[in-house]
């Protein structure tokens, strides 16, 4: 009976030896004993925990992983509905024969492949996505020729290779709305992406937000404005610079860390956002 009926929840996530229902933590996967190896089921919520020892017996942890997502999710007449679906495991190891429906999806995907996978147990009625976050990718730009990707409108991409000009050339020919990147920030693509954005006139609401950019880098950049004469500060103490017509750019920042080191000279590593926004004149 309980099969029959839908499952809700706020937040859906699978990892390497994890499943968590709304903050609900059933975790598997293998430990050392004194004389032989076993696996150590737990679920834990909030400040419970129930732990149960289990003889291996030929089993190992991703068949258990997979018994354990397959008694909670498989067999359901009807798709989990779900607010956020995160998971930083390949998509082919989430249980089998099991609908999702979810407007938010926080991955690890990093190529085209992997978003056909998802779109296999993802229901219809999931897409287009409001949210869509993707794992690190080198040279594979497949991801973002993905109408999965594309249609999104909002899109979160991680990167570690910082301040790539082919990221930055690409994310200025995606049509999404909205777009965080992960990526250090220089004037020379700063000036690149408000030529484009006047270029192209993008459409009122259209943001661009560059996580993991470093204090002297944005100081370099208001600076820069500043001595150009174009900057100048709103009531809300975000910057706005002209862009296009009667429409604005308005330019927000701030900081990602909890507090400040003591030694001063280490203010500059800092890691912050910068968040480039298309405004009406009158919306200030």
């Amino acid at each position: 009976m309980e099969k029959s009926l839908p499952l809700k929840c706020q937040k859906l996530e699978f990892s390497h030896n994890m499943t968590s229902i709304n903050g609900r933590c059933y975790k598997v996967d293998m430990r050392n004993g004194k004389f032989k190896r076993f696996l150590q089921f737990t679920v834990k919520y909030q400040d419970q925990e129930y732990v149960e020892i289990i003889q291996p017996k030929g089993y190992t942890e991703s068949f258990f992983w997979n018994y354990v997502n397959n008694f909670l999710f498989g067999g359901r007449s009807e798709p989990i509905r779900v607010k956020r679906l995160q998971t930083d495991v390949d998509i082919s190891r989430l249980p089998k024969f099991v609908k999702i429906q979810s407007k938010e999806v926080d991955t690890r995907i990093t190529t085209a492949d992997e978003f056909e996978q998802l779109k296999k147990i993802m229901d219809a009625s999931s897409f287009p996505l409001n949210f869509c976050g993707i794992g690190f990718f080198s040279n594979d730009w497949s991801t973002f020729e993905h109408p999965l990707f594309r249609s999104a409108r909002h899109v979160f991409i991680r990167n570690k290779y910082n301040n790539q000009p082919e990221l930055f050339r690409r994310l200025l020919e995606l049509p999404n709305g909205n777009i965080t990147v992960q990526s250090c920030l220089s004037w020379i693509t700063f000036q690149t992406i408000i030529d484009n954005w006047k270029r192209t006139q993008r459409k009122v609401g259209t943001s661009l937000t560059i996580d993991s950019v470093h204090t002297e880098e944005i100081e370099k950049i208001l600076n820069q404005i500043l001595q150009e004469g174009q900057l100048r500060e709103s009531k809300n103490g975000d910057f706005i610079i002209p862009l296009y017509q009667d429409k604005n750019l308005q330019i927000s920042f701030g900081d990602t860390h909890e507090e400040l080191p003591r030694n001063p000279r280490l203010w500059d590593d800092l890691m912050n956002f910068l968040k480039l926004e298309v405004i009406d004149v009158d919306s200030e």
